[in-house]
Formats: structure tokens, C-alpha cells, sequence
């Protein structure tokens, strides 16, 4: 992933060494004060299952580690609230994967380095926060004023070649205007000494987390350069995780259709034809939210949701802000029609009237869709052209820096939508 990491543009190989070897002795710490506090005396590694457990343990934090520092690079991320998921998941897949291979371990050592680890990033990443905020400069034409609204940088405006570039932690060229070959001469001797050059775009793309729609082209190279094999490998996991949750699913729908049926004896499911995956119309499963006289219609208008609609019924006000209205599209990905994260497919008569609107629309669909998705999580439902040009800006935004870190990092937010319901309509 591509994405430029404001965050850690001061954050040294160094400090990571060190970040990690403190996240080893706070884990060792833990695993010692655990056993002292259950057996009453340190066991150290001498024996098999806490040897395994152990080794595994500090093997996996390596791993996670290098997650977190590419989840951590994109916009919108808290840091010191990534930790716990991120080494949540990864210690979930290690306990796991231990088991079923019947390798004798011990659960104390790996719950303790678990609580080890996460005291110790919540506690790192408030302390390296101070990094965020680096010295950026400016190569003219490009001045502070272009740049001014974008938060937490410090912006210095440069006013001479000869100048020393040590101080700066990054520089920011135009994209556009011609560089004076002085200019061009400081550029290159800061890029010998691995300073981070930028363009505006890039710049502006890295704070907001989407991008500038008006500058974006039908043959633009940069939309999923990086992400075709992470897809290609992601549509089979999709499947595989979508086919072993719906067990799971299946009580919860069923609660569902037995509220519906008791809110208004209507059907309980809602199907409509969305566009998806290079523009090509699709069945889409969804809970019926809306009163079922409604739900027929294929006009434009009633393809819109509009705030406090009175369409939605007494349990579709609950069902639509919890998001459980989506859970039917784990049939859409078991068909391969959909994936858990990308694009929310619209409606094909609201895909037809975005289409005649802006030019740049369908380049959405270079993504298969997504029961959620990055502009889902930043932007919410929309009913206007001026709504779906800033998910469409999401969207592209995640069509240039589709990866793994960025699906982690949308799926804990939609969690955080689902407990809010934050964007509902």
C-alpha cells in the first residue's frame, strides 16, 4: 500500500527496534507477575508448553507489530485504540491454530503476554504522538496558504536552494506548475539523502483520507496498481469466512424475520437490483426495513433514503441504524457477487442518474462491492449528487490503497458505526 504516512514521517527504524523490544519485556514482565500471582513462583522456559507458548508469543508480535504500523499510516486511524483488536485477532488466529494443531501450550503465558503487549502500545503510542506532527517544506511555487487547512503539519515555506534540508521531515512539490531548476537541484540533493518528497495531491490524499475527484481520469494508472493479487487472494477468503459465519448468522436473521412478521406481517426479505463488480446489475439481499407497500417501486425517488423516511417501520428504525439490515449479503458473497469490504452497490436507477452527473463515477466499480466500505465508514448514507461525489472520492481513495491493513482498519470501524449507529438513515 502506497498510502504516505504523516504520522510516522520522523519515526526512525530505530525507534521501532525499541518500540518492539519494549513490547518484549513488558510481555516477559507479564508473563512473570501472571505466574507469580497463579502459581505463587516464576516458571521460566524450561518446560515444553511454556517454551512454545512463549517463542510463539514473541514470534507473533513481529508480525503484528508490522500490521500495526501499515493500519496506523491511514487517515482516520486512532493508533492507541488499534492495539487491542489488531493483537486481539492475531493472538485469536495463534490460540487457534495451536490448538487444532494439538500443540501442547499454555494459556496463561499467552493471556498474560496478550495484556502485556496491549498496556505497553496503548501506553507507546501516546508517547510517540509527539511524532505526528512533522516540518514539512514547501518548494516553490507551492505555499503554506494552498496547504493551511489541512490538520496537525506544521507547513514552512521555503525561500532558498542553498538553504539545509536536515531539518525538514518532508517536502511537498507542485504536481502541475514547473519547478525552477534551482529548485529542481535542492529536490534531488534532499532525495539523495532519503528525504520524503511529496506531491500535493499525494499530500492531501494522505490527511483526508480520499481523493480530489475533479483531477481524477477515466485512464488514471494509479487505481488498483498495488491491490489486484491482495483481491484476487481476498475473494477466496471472503468466501471461506462468509461460509463459516453463516451458521452464526442464520439465529440472528431468524430473530429478525420473527420481529418483522410480528411488526407488520409483511416479507421479510427486500430485493433489488444494484450495480456491481464492473458495472454489471445484481440481485442484492437485504432485511425489508421499509414498509412493504413501498417496497416495490423502481423510481428514482424511492430509490433515495431520505432522512427520518417514513417508509422505514418501528423495526427497521432499530434494524437499519444497527446495520443487521446488510446481513443477508453473505449470500451475495457466497454467490461471489459481493465481498465484506468495498463499494455499497446502489441502486441501478441511482447508479443510472450518478452516472449522467459526473463522469468519474462508474470508475467506482473497478472494486467488487461491499456489505461496508471506506466511504461507508467516513461518510455515511447519501441521497444527493454532491453526497455521492464525496463517496465516490472515498471510494477511489480505497481503489488506490486497497490492502489488508486498510480492510482491518474499516472493519473496526464499522463495528464502532454498528454500536453508534452513526450515518444511519
Amino acid at each position: 500500500m502506497k498510502t504516505l504516512s504523516l504520522r510516522s514521517l520522523k519515526r526512525s527504524w530505530t525507534i521501532n527496534i525499541l518500540f518492539v523490544l519494549t513490547a518484549v519485556f513488558f510481555s516477559l514482565c507479564s508473563i512473570l507477575l501472571a505466574q507469580l500471582i497463579i502459581f505463587g513462583h516464576p516458571k521460566f522456559p524450561t518446560q515444553q508448553p511454556i517454551l512454545i507458548s512463549t517463542g510463539a508469543a514473541l514470534s507473533l508480535l513481529l508480525v503484528a507489530h508490522l500490521s500495526y504500523l501499515a493500519t496506523e499510516r491511514i487517515p482516520g486511524s486512532a493508533p492507541q485504540f488499534l492495539a487491542i483488536p489488531i493483537l486481539a485477532f492475531y493472538f485469536l488466529v495463534l490460540s487457534t491454530t495451536l490448538y487444532f494443531l494439538r500443540i501442547d501450550y499454555s494459556r496463561v503465558v499467552l493471556g498474560a503476554a496478550f495484556v502485556g503487549l496491549v498496556i505497553w502500545y496503548i501506553i507507546g503510542t501516546i508517547l510517540l504522538r509527539r511524532y505526528e506532527i512533522g516540518r514539512i517544506g514547501l518548494v516553490p511555487p507551492i505555499t503554506k496558504s494552498k496547504l493551511e487547512q489541512l490538520p496537525r503539519i506544521n507547513w514552512e515555506d521555503l525561500t532558498n536552494p542553498n538553504q539545509s534540508h536536515e531539518v525538514l521531515d518532508a517536502l511537498v512539490v507542485s504536481n502541475e506548475a514547473e519547478i525552477p531548476p534551482d529548485w529542481q537541484r535542492f529536490v534531488t540533493r534532499a532525495r539523495l539523502d532519503n528525504l520524503p518528497v511529496y506531491t500535493v495531491d499525494a499530500i492531501k490524499e494522505a490527511v483526508t483520507g480520499k481523493v480530489d475527484l475533479d483531477k481524477v481520469t477515466a485512464n488514471d494508472r494509479s487505481l488498483l496498481i498495488w491491490g489486484r493479487g491482495y483481491l484476487f487472494i481476498r475473494k477466496y477468503l471472503d468466501w471461506i469466512i462468509a461460509l463459516f459465519a453463516l451458521p452464526f448468522f442464520i439465529p440472528i436473521l431468524a430473530i429478525l424475520a420473527i420481529w418483522i412478521k410480528l411488526d407488520d406481517g409483511g416479507p421479510v426479505f427486500y430485493i433489488q437490483e444494484r450495480t456491481g463488480f464492473k458495472g454489471k446489475p445484481f440481485r442484492m439481499y437485504k432485511i425489508r426495513t421499509m414498509s412493504h407497500k413501498s417496497s416495490g417501486s423502481t423510481s428514482l425517488e424511492d430509490a433515495k433514503t431520505k432522512e427520518d423516511d417514513k417508509r422505514i417501520t418501528r423495526a427497521g428504525q432499530f434494524i437499519r441504524k444497527s446495520r443487521l439490515d446488510e446481513l443477508p449479503q453473505i449470500f451475495n458473497i457466497l454467490l461471489g457477487q459481493m465481498a465484506w469490504i468495498g463499494p455499497r452497490p446502489n441502486a441501478v436507477k441511482l447508479s443510472e442518474w450518478y452516472r449522467s452527473e459526473f463522469s468519474q463515477y462508474d470508475l467506482r466499480y473497478l472494486v467488487p462491492p461491499g456489505i461496508t466500505g471506506w466511504a461507508q465508514v467516513n461518510h455515511g448514507h447519501v441521497a444527493t449528487i454532491d453526497g455521492e461525489r464525496e463517496k465516490v472520492a472515498y471510494d477511489l481513495f480505497y481503489a488506490k490503497n486497497v490492502s489488508l491493513s486498510l480492510d482491518i482498519l474499516i472493519a473496526l470501524r464499522t463495528i464502532k458505526v454498528m454500536v453508534t449507529g452513526s450515518g444511519a438513515k
